[in-house]
């Protein structure tokens, strides 16, 4: 992993990217902060001299020796002193707005543009201001004599004004009190004389029942001195206040999908280390060669990325896991917060679908578009139900907001997209039929889900039943020799085929956004198959599609070429009057006819030919 980060980040500054060099070394030296080679290659893909500065600082920090960095730091403090000059001072900020000459509390006014006027003489000017001051003096008099008459008649005013308010307040008070107060006590003695009564009432009532109670103790006392008791009552268990959060959670779910009231899993209580080490998937040895040799073989993954490491450390993101196994939901949040109870309501989605009405189909033998198709449906499902019920909870500051984002440059874009494809496109496809067919559309669905990657993204092939056209599996193993064995025989999908064309691991092999999925949108079935020498390690990979037709058919061919131009671009050799892109020790040709499209990616050109032969759909 170390080396394809690092040299990926190489890759991009040298194409001029600098931006997502720094972001990618970044990362790397977040993992690895002692590797000197890192902070020099983030000072060259920095724009910023403070940040450049601060890089080479680290590095020499690390090796104080490191020439490279001693020489970049020796150029550092000659550029500074070269521009150096006498506006660098703290109180001048040259890169602000203000012009030169200005200080930084120089404020604009309007009047700073009016033109000066002349200037007078000292004694004309002071003539002038002491008549101007003697006059305003006059005026001044004789406008605080007036403001002084105005404002005792304003006294005045308000006393008299005060004086009726009070004198009209007491004699409200004194009407309401002989007046009307007599003649509405009168009106409240008959209520308050019936609940007087029922009052009473009320406490003899209570008291006939306590001492019939003490009466029939004293009488079965008398009759049975010592009782002995036929059957002990078992107590019925108490329930936790996270149990009654979780039966709220499971009948807003089952009214939000219209279900029956149906018994629930137990909920148990574990730490997160024991969530993450439940909930986690676990690989093989094998199983993790097998994936590394077909994504590899499809141009997902570097043949140098730490496959092994990354699918450990895929840990599951949400508080709350059912456990097929123990038939237990399992929480790892003791306060039960908004957050772990909106998981919650995915985890009692997930046990529906295991055990429950929404039982989700499957069968042994399922193609790898099937069970992406599969995990899109089903958790797009839960993901939905999911997002309702954090509509009708009330402390929505706590739900989680980056999920699923990309936020992790060291995963090639293909794993990442495949990881999320049943929470983006699954959601979307979930939340189409809800639109056309409310609650009711979505269970219906669960009758007959679908069955291809192409219905998830193309929901009117969903409703037309459109399914993918099978291939028959041909095993060349015989073509190959005693050191070849068949890795993988499967089926892409439209996503799958989609993958291939714009998230390669190469940068350079990727095409156009639109052009992919407008190739891949005339899938009509497919069959890939990887073959591996056991000696050398050497792969071929073989995929023929099946396309709706000969124009998506040569849209296909075009993408494909296109990509291939950046994967494999050394040579071109022409095999069966047919172009195709060689770099050691691979030749990648594309064959195709009519509706058929054959891909062969060999390390032997000689075999290309013998491969087409078996193939005539193409010929």
């Amino acid at each position: 992993m170390k080396d394809w980060i690092f040299n990926e980040a190489v890759n991009l500054l040298h194409e001029g990217e600098k931006a997502k060099a720094a972001q990618i070394i970044a990362k790397y030296i977040k993992r690895y902060p002692h590797d000197v080679q890192a902070w020099l290659l983030l000072s060259d893909a920095l724009e910023d001299q403070k940040k450049i500065e601060f890089a080479i600082n680290k590095a020499l920090e690390i090796d104080p020796t490191n020439k490279i960095a001693l020489e970049k730091f020796k150029q550092i403090k000659e550029h500074q002193k070269e521009t150096t000059n006498f506006f660098d001072s703290p109180f001048i900020d040259l890169d602000s707005s203000v012009e030169e000459g200005q200080s930084e509390s120089f404020v604009y006014t309007p009047e700073y543009d009016q033109p000066k006027s002349e200037e007078k003489p000292f004694a004309e000017t002071t003539n002038a201001k002491q008549a101007t001051k003697q006059g305003s003096s006059k005026k001044e008099t004789h406008k605080s004599d007036k403001e002084e008459n105005d404002e005792k008649s304003h006294k005045i005013i308000g006393t008299f004004f005060l004086l009726i308010l009070i004198v009209g307040l007491f004699t409200a008070i004194y009407i309401t009190k002989s007046i009307w107060v007599p003649k509405l006590i009168p009106l409240f003695d008959r209520p308050i004389q019936i609940y007087m009564e029922t009052f009473e009432e009320n406490k003899r009532i209570v008291q006939l029942g306590q001492d019939f109670k003490q009466a029939s103790t004293e009488v079965a006392n008398y009759l049975n001195p010592s009782p002995t008791p036929i059957l002990t009552p078992t107590p019925m268990p108490t329930l936790t206040n996270n149990e009654v959060i979780a039966n709220q959670i499971k009948s807003e779910v089952e009214q939000i999908k219209l279900l029956s009231e149906s018994n629930a899993p137990k909920l148990s209580q574990v730490e997160p280390t024991q969530l993450q080490e439940i909930a986690s998937k676990t690989y093989t040895e094998d199983e993790i060669q097998k994936l590394k040799t077909v994504w590899v073989a499809l141009g997902w993954i570097e043949p140098t990325f730490d496959l092994k490491t990354y699918l450990e450390n895929d840990q599951y993101q949400m508080n709350a896991y059912f456990d097929s196994d123990q038939n237990l939901i399992l929480i790892d949040d003791p306060n039960f917060s908004s957050q772990t109870q909106s998981d919650y309501a995915y985890a009692y989605i997930k046990y529906l679908q295991t055990y429950g009405v929404m039982k989700e189909q499957t069968t042994t033998e399922m193609t790898l578009d099937h069970k992406l198709t599969n995990s899109a449906f089903y958790d797009g499902d839960a993901r939905y139900t999911q997002l309702l019920v954090e509509q009708l909870l009330s402390d929505t500051s706590q739900f989680r907001t980056d999920d699923f984002t990309y936020t992790n440059w060291a995963i090639p874009p293909a794993l990442f997209a495949q990881k999320n494809f049943a929470y983006q496109y699954g959601l979307s496809f979930i939340e189409s039929i809800f639109q056309n067919g409310q609650m009711i559309g979505i269970q219906s669905a669960y009758s007959n889900p679908p069955q291809t990657t192409e219905q998830i993204l193309h929901i009117d092939k969903f409703y037309a039943k459109e399914v993918g056209i099978t291939i028959p599996v041909m095993d060349l193993t015989s073509l190959f020799g005693s050191n070849w064995t068949q890795v993988a025989s499967d089926s892409l999908g439209e996503w799958g085929t989609y993958q291939i064309l714009f998230n390669n691991s190469k940068s350079y092999a990727r095409v156009e956004e639109a052009l992919a999925q407008s190739a891949a949108a005339g899938w009509g079935g497919d069959r890939y198959q990887v073959y591996q020498n056991t000696e050398t390690q050497e792969t071929i990979l073989i995929i023929q599609w099946i396309m709706d037709s000969d124009i998506d058919a040569n849209e296909l061919v075009t993408a494909l070429n296109q990509s291939n131009i950046g994967r494999f671009s050394y040579n071109k050799p022409i095999i069966n009057e047919t172009i195709c892109h060689s770099q050691t020790p691979y030749t990648s040709c594309v064959f195709s006819n009519d509706r058929n499209v054959l891909w062969i990616v060999s390390p032997d050109e000689a075999l290309i030919p013998t491969i087409i032969d078996r193939y005539p759909a193409v010929q």
